[in-house]
């Protein structure tokens, strides 16, 4: 497996990335989306990203999160 963004080889531990952001809701992870480099880069995004669907979350039926998020909807 190679990360999407960079294509670098990823290695057989490689940590879980949310397929829907964990603010959102999103309990689906994989671990072969992107490497721990890449994943950094997009994190200090995470907050601008949920953000801007922060008027949606209240929407999300069942709203859950895999882990605890500085994001508040």
């Amino acid at each position: 497996m190679n990360c999407l963004y960079c294509g670098v080889d990823l290695p057989e531990n490689n940590k879980k990335e949310h397929i829907i952001h964990n603010a959102l809701g999103g309990l689906l992870e994989c671990s072969s989306i992107c490497c721990e480099k890449c994943n950094n880069i997009l994190s200090q995004q995470d907050n601008n990203f949920a953000n801007n669907f922060s008027p949606f979350v209240p929407m999300i039926d069942n709203y859950q999160q895999t882990r605890k998020s500085s994001f508040k909807p």
